[in-house]
């Protein structure tokens, strides 16, 4: 039977009534669609969003966002394809790669060769300056071989260049970087990473948006990430209130307390990530058995309840368990020994009565930690007097200032800060905190500099990591730091955030991208 006109009229109105209400509703509510992330993995702004012009883990936090790298690494650190999909060694300094194809940057242009040979030339090129131009310095030059095909020359036989280029090679668009310009890119970059730049809120927040063209399909799965800057001893509290909805570095106390709330979950992995405290060598420092002094008056099982509440691993030296090249393994920490400590300062003319006076530039994230070394120093006779700062302006004064200006803003005895090794090749570090070209590096030992070039020098990856364990126990030898211990990170997030992982680096890479709200 047909329906009469009066009742079409009437179910035509009820339901143009029922859109009304339903647009009414998203009008209202339309916010509630929009996912957004907010994230703590830093306390103040960091240096800089663009790749040639940082060299810290708080930069490179928002630049794997915006940039896309050469190479990726899975959560246990293992090179896999990303913007190149293959490589392979034609002689022992040339290697070939394949680009993804299609992949667009965020102002529409396709990636291609001519853009990775740009981005390295960049880096390499001393005008400009780039922190980065040290870690790519095995690089003689990049040739394009077709649209998406590259070659990579190096200097010499370098067993270190596939892992470099994970962290090191985010791509940047040549035509428009040229176009606006190396000081305008760096206010608003593009890149073909996950996420867009949107906007810096200054001393409050960063804002990236989804890339809805991303070359992974369907991810992101939310709309904006959003890095909140809050100090430091406030991260718990921003995460038990709502304000933030992950944190990154969760300090163990704090996360003991967390784990109490309903609402808070936890994720924790022992990653590639220490309290580095170097020294220089020069003035007392220049003396090998002051430095090792100075590693037998730390009580570190007491530095690993201070300051993360036992989460994480002592290590003997600078090289962390599961790194290429660590020798971790196979060297016993220094014992906690204050009575030979305070023997061989005796020795040297230092007392208590007549301390050993030092300075200190120390990172605010890890200032529990070296106020506890300074406790345990005083106790031998060794007085430092230290200045904490944001790491931010820490990385600005050290590393950034070295690689830009040829020495850091810094001219004291100790540099302390929670550093992270990206790239799972114990060369890295072994390079940036004590090669003399390092950019984190506050001493210079041309012994030490030959024996890590031999040990890099080297394509074949069991000779290399082999080689590479000697440097670690040079290290230990010569105590070039105050070892302390490998992080547990503790990775903080409401109940309604998923993760697939932590990465074995301890950085955001895998881990933000592809998380999920619920």
């Amino acid at each position: 039977m047909e329906k009469s006109r009066k009742n079409i009229v009437k179910e035509a109105g009820v339901k143009a009534g029922r859109f009304v209400v339903f647009a009414f509703f998203l009008l209202l509510y339309g916010h509630a669609y929009s996912k957004t992330l907010r994230v703590i993995y830093f306390s103040a702004e960091p240096p800089a969003i663009v790749p040639y012009r940082a060299f810290d883990p708080d930069s490179y936090a928002v630049i794997n966002y915006i940039f896309d790298k050469l190479v990726g690494f899975d959560y246990n650190g293992n090179p896999v394809p990303w913007l190149a999909v293959s490589w392979k060694r034609l002689d022992p300094l040339t290697t070939e790669f394949k680009l993804r194809k299609g992949v667009k940057f965020h102002n529409g242009e396709e990636l291609t060769a001519e853009d990775v040979k740009f981005t390295i030339e960049l880096h390499l090129d001393p005008n400009t300056k780039s922190p980065t131009r040290g870690i790519l310095s095995s690089i003689k030059e990049v040739q394009v071989v077709d649209r998406y095909t590259f070659r990579i020359i190096t200097h010499f036989p370098d067993g270190m260049l596939i892992y470099r280029l994970h962290m090191f090679s985010d791509v940047l668009p040549a035509s428009y970087v040229k176009k606006v310009g190396l000081d305008e890119f760096a206010k608003a970059p593009i890149g073909t990473g996950p996420f867009k730049f949107k906007a810096i809120e200054k001393g409050k927040r960063i804002i990236l948006e989804k890339n809805p063209d991303y070359w992974q399909a369907g991810w992101p799965k939310y709309d904006e990430l959003i890095f909140e800057l809050i100090p430091e001893k406030e991260w718990a509290d921003a995460l038990l209130q709502g304000k933030v909805d992950v944190v990154f570095n969760l300090l163990g106390k704090d996360a003991i307390r967390l784990q109490k709330f309903p609402e808070i979950k936890l994720m924790k992995k022992l990653v590639h990530i220490a309290y580095q405290v170097t020294l220089s060598n020069k003035g007392p420092l220049a003396d090998k058995d002051i430095r090792k002094a100075l590693n037998y008056a730390v009580n570190r099982a007491r530095l690993l309840r201070v300051g993360d509440a036992g989460f994480g691993k002592i290590i003997p030296s600078l090289g962390k368990f599961g790194e290429l090249g660590s020798a971790a393994e196979e060297l016993q920490p220094y014992p906690y020994d204050p009575k030979k400590a305070s023997e061989i300062l005796s020795s040297k003319g230092y007392s208590k009565d007549k301390p050993l006076r030092l300075t200190a530039l120390v990172s605010d994230l890890a200032e529990t930690v070296f106020n506890s070394i300074k406790q345990d120093l005083a106790a031998v006779g060794v007085i430092v007097d230290a200045k904490v700062v944001p790491r931010s302006e820490w990385a600005m004064r050290i590393p950034i200032a070295k690689m830009t200006k040829g020495k850091p803003d810094w001219d004291g005895d100790i540099a302390a800060s929670m550093v992270d090794n990206p790239i799972k090749d114990a060369a890295f570090h072994y390079f940036i905190f004590l090669h003399s070209m390092g950019p984190f590096s506050i001493m210079s030992d041309p012994e030490y500099d030959k024996k890590l070039e031999w040990a890099v020098g080297v394509v074949d990856e069991k000779e290399h990591e082999k080689r590479l364990k000697e440097v670690d126990k040079m290290i230990y030898e010569n105590a070039y730091l105050i070892f302390t211990y490998q992080r547990e990170l503790i990775l903080g997030m409401r109940k309604n955030i998923s993760v697939k992982g932590i990465v074995i680096n301890g950085h955001m890479d895998n881990v933000l991208w592809n998380a999920e709200i619920m």
